[in-house]
């Protein structure tokens, strides 16, 4: 059960030993990635069909908004600890990768193509089935890793984000009083435990509640240190995630065959699960306004 708005609890899995839920139980069956066509031929090793599938994670100082950098490279050396506790261990180092589960983006539509690549910048959406991926990570994770996994937390504004470690809140205006900072007090105001540590790692400017977005961490054993900027590709086995794929019409259309019989031969999808999608059409074409 949640603690607050803010706190997020860790929970085990039922008989797993290597994986964990943020907070309460998230009920969505699909999550849905959003990349570059490049991106994605890399994760199925498209046109080698024997090589490893895999599916990137990086460290979150990797992450372009600072925002989201800012409690992963913050200096945690005061934070109230319990007896014999290593802030090493409650603040190691995370890998992370990002999904939404937002069926249909047209943000990310775009957020998610680059133009400098050309056509195989185009963006392509994948549907997958979140239990599968889960258990797909999971057994990547069983030798060195713990998976931790939950939806992004919205609730802050960019000024408590931006304030949150600080004890006592400026006013913003001249010679009006400080005040205590209700956020930091829910954060650090008790011992400062892994737990409180991804949930900072999940915390997201509530301006961007449209994203829907859901993590998947992933920490070593080994609370090995942090890096900055490093990356990992966990083996995955696409062909069993994937429920959908769906790519921006303007795909050259002789590209977009190859592309889907790939992914029928090896991914072993029907042909009509692979289809393209025009971004930029307007539902029901141009409309016309009724006389009053």
């Amino acid at each position: 059960m949640e603690e607050n708005n803010l706190l997020r609890r860790i929970h085990q899995y039922y008989k797993t030993s290597n994986r964990f839920y943020i907070g309460n139980r998230f009920n969505k069956w699909y999550l849905y990635k959003y990349m570059t066509i490049s991106s994605f031929k890399k994760c199925i090793s498209f046109p080698l069909k024997k090589k490893e599938e895999t599916i990137l994670f990086c460290e979150p100082s990797c992450w372009p908004d600072q925002f989201e950098q800012r409690f992963y490279l913050a200096d945690y050396s005061d934070v109230n600890l319990q007896e014999e506790v290593q802030v090493e261990s409650v603040t190691p180092k995370v890998y992370a990768c990002c999904f939404t589960y937002n069926s249909d983006s047209d943000a990310a539509w775009k957020v998610y193509s680059n133009k400098d690549l050309g056509a195989e910048g185009l963006c392509v959406k994948i549907k997958i089935n979140r239990s599968k991926l889960s258990q797909e990570l999971s057994i990547y994770a069983k030798e060195n890793f713990k998976l931790y996994e939950g939806p992004v937390n919205y609730n802050l504004s960019e000024f408590d984000i931006f304030h949150l470690h600080e004890k006592i809140l400026p006013s913003g205006k001249p010679k009006q009083s400080l005040h205590p900072n209700k956020w930091y007090s829910l954060m650090f105001g008790n011992y400062f435990t892994l737990d409180n540590y991804l949930s900072l790692l999940l915390l997201k400017r509530k301006a961007f509640d449209y994203e829907k977005e859901f993590r998947y961490f992933l920490i070593e054993e080994s609370l090995s240190t942090k890096k900055n900027n490093e990356k990992i590709y966990p083996k995955i086995n696409w062909a069993k995630i994937i429920e959908r794929i769906e790519v921006d019409e303007q795909y050259p259309n002789d590209d977009f065959e190859d592309l889907r019989y790939f992914c029928t031969e090896k991914l072993k999808l029907k042909e009509d699960k692979i289809t393209k999608k025009d971004i930029n059409v307007m539902p029901g074409g141009k409309i016309k306004i009724q006389k009053p």
